[in-house]
């Protein structure tokens, strides 16, 4: 009896063989994406209500470091899959870079959190706005990987869409600066500061996260 690769080199075109046989081997890595993604936005639910104080910064922080710990187990599996696998749904490059950009996006809500925590800031509500463009992004990336195998031009608008959101942040954190700088220039508004910064290198990390899909679905169509 012959291989199911064998049977596919006979049955198939070039093209359509390279992509069903990277359906048959790897379509696990895009589902370890996007579990990392799910993974991303529980973090985006808890730093989300500890904004609206339905939880404390400590507790938000414990709940952090348990949903950190997933993110991480996630990412281990996807490269040990990388080095095990011969054919990839896109470069490894840029899935190692995807994955590396959506691990960034939680320990820098991490490290949100931590600062929170420490700075003992009272008004968390300015933040809302980034943690929403932030859940936008992060939709907006799970569509792209539902989308990568079958249409070029769809993973193109949802990437395009997460790099608006990222631009959003980016646009919210120099507004609230510019904001903060009005003001007094007091400790706490230095505290905030530190925040906005952070909240900004999310965006930033949402932005790289997107143009490694970018690269990676130019690649593959190209």
């Amino acid at each position: 009896m012959s291989s199911p690769m064998a049977f596919a080199r006979r049955t198939m075109g070039p093209r359509r063989l390279r992509t069903r046989l990277a359906q048959l081997s790897n379509s696990g890595q895009v589902d370890l994406l996007r579990l990392q993604l799910g993974v991303t936005r529980r973090a985006v639910t808890v730093v989300g209500a500890m904004t609206l104080d339905e939880i404390s910064p400590a507790d938000a922080r414990e709940l952090m470091t348990s949903i950190e710990h997933e993110g991480d187990d996630c990412r281990a599996e996807l490269v040990d899959q990388l080095a095990r696998s011969l054919v990839t749904p896109m470069d490894r490059e840029d899935i190692y870079r995807l994955s590396r950009s959506i691990d960034d996006i939680l320990d820098s809500l991490r490290d949100l959190v931590r600062g929170c925590d420490l700075y003992q800031v009272n008004d968390l509500a300015r933040f809302a706005p980034f943690l929403e463009a932030l859940s936008a992004g992060i939709d907006h990336l799970e569509l792209a990987l539902i989308a990568f195998t079958d249409s070029r031009a769809s993973v193109g608008r949802a990437v395009l869409a997460a790099k608006k959101s990222c631009n959003r942040m980016r646009r919210l954190y120099q507004e609230q600066v510019a904001e903060l700088f009005a003001r007094e220039i007091t400790a706490d508004a230095l505290k905030e500061r530190e925040l906005l910064r952070t909240l900004d290198t999310v965006g930033l990390h949402l932005g790289a996260a997107g143009d490694a899909l970018a690269d990676g679905v130019m690649k593959r169509w190209h």
